[in-house]
């Protein structure tokens, strides 16, 4: 594992780079008549994180272009050169305890490069524009390209890299009889942690850790957004009741499907992947930590427990598709106008704005009053975990930090 690791976290910064550079969706109009094949024109617009970036910074949604440069541009690449330096950093480079607060970190906050891929799905739902007649339809298809689900993959990686390298460090700085001594169960461990914390501390991170769970939940099912379309385009296609899409969480992730009836095994993936970071792992994340304070276990099967939850909570990204969806209320009409106007459309788009004086295309996210209920769930998941963890450590005990005596003693991270 010594000499893979690194190779591991190479090939990831080079599927990081081809997603980048790459187009990750392209948005096609397909013409098609009864007993004629359809006709493909496009791509209308092509996406990638590089022309993102550019676009968003020059169209003026600077807080897109924090977003898509800061947290799925730059970050990723950070995170993992930074994982290379713990894993391969000497005492001279990083110190013990200075690697395993990194490592820490990480872990943490790695997950927030997945801001581009949410926002990718809102993206999606935003170009479902079709027009029926009798035998004939036009139809604006969004086709997710092989550098949208790279970085998927690439984002996913980096994650379990990260694990590794934890919990390898953690082993790592491990003395033989610190292993042995909590390998030896004892009578006197068993019962439930909300014992041994603070009066009315349990009471309360229970409450709020099973509201968290309610929450997120219930505000998956909530109509949270709403895609508004219009202009000329919108005009044409659509009918009036059809130009105002609402989305919950949720069938936000159905549309990914919605659209063909056997989808790309690609989009189902993603479909997939959406569901679980958003709704599944966050849910398991609230009853694990449910668990870790309710349940009479030992002690060796808490710490193991607590373990567990830092790393569902390292997967959770509940709170990354809050993020996504706040700005995109704030600035994707901003995006959405720049594209229409200077994108493969433009002369099209510019001509009919100039001569008829209308609006061409235009696209805006606009939060629901279901969205105050999952900015609540998200702050909640964002925050009680990590109260939980700093609780549960008081009474369990540093089992994952390192004293700076062993600074002294460790050479090398692995050898």
């Amino acid at each position: 594992m010594s000499s893979a690791f690194p190779f591991l976290v190479a090939s990831t910064i080079l599927l990081f780079l081809f997603s980048d550079l790459g187009l990750g969706t392209v948005v096609n109009v397909v013409f098609s008549a009864s007993g004629q094949d359809s006709v493909t024109v496009g791509p209308a617009f092509s996406f990638s994180v590089l022309t993102l970036s550019r676009d968003s910074l020059v169209g003026g949604a600077y807080m897109l272009t924090i977003l898509i440069v800061g947290l799925s541009g730059v970050w990723p690449f950070v995170k993992l050169g930074l994982l290379l330096l713990a894993w391969l950093g000497t005492q001279r480079w990083i110190r013990t305890r200075d690697r395993s607060r990194l490592l820490m970190f990480l872990d943490e906050y790695g997950k927030y490069s997945l801001v581009d891929s949410w926002l990718a799905v809102v993206a999606l739902c935003s170009y479902d524009l079709s027009w029926k007649g009798q035998g004939t339809s036009i139809v604006v298809d969004a086709v997710p390209k092989m550098p949208f689900f790279t970085f998927v993959i690439a984002s996913v990686l980096s994650l379990v890299l990260g694990h590794i390298a934890t919990e390898c460090n953690r082993r790592s700085l491990e003395s033989p009889k610190a292993s042995e001594s909590s390998n030896v169960p004892s009578a006197l461990s068993f019962g439930p942690l909300y014992e041994d914390l603070r009066q009315g501390q349990p009471l309360l991170l229970a409450a709020g850790v099973g509201m968290t769970a309610l929450c997120i939940v219930g505000a998956s099912f909530l109509t949270s957004l709403q895609m508004q379309v219009s202009g000329a385009i919108a005009d044409i296609l659509l009918k009036e009741e059809d130009k105002t899409l609402p989305y919950s969480l949720i069938s936000l992730g159905q549309f990914l499907t919605s659209r063909e009836a056997n989808p790309p095994a690609g989009l189902v993936a993603v479909q997939f992947i959406f569901y679980v970071f958003t709704l599944v792992i966050p849910t398991m994340l609230m009853l694990a930590l449910l668990a870790l304070l309710l349940l009479p276990l030992g002690r060796q099967s808490q710490i193991q427990l607590l373990k567990a939850c830092r790393i569902l909570d390292a997967w959770a990204a509940f709170d990354v598709f809050v993020i996504a969806v706040t700005v995109a209320n704030f600035e994707f009409w901003l995006l959405a106008k720049f594209l229409v106007y200077n994108d493969n459309i433009s002369w099209v788009c510019n001509w009919v704005h100039d001569n008829l004086h209308v609006e061409c295309l235009a696209m805006e996210c606009h939060v629901q009053p279901g969205f105050a209920l999952m900015v609540v769930a998200g702050v909640a998941s964002y925050l009680l975990p990590k109260r939980v963890f700093a609780a549960c450590q008081d009474v369990l005990g540093n089992d994952h930090e390192v004293q700076d005596s062993s600074d002294s003693e460790e050479e090398k991270f692995f050898e």
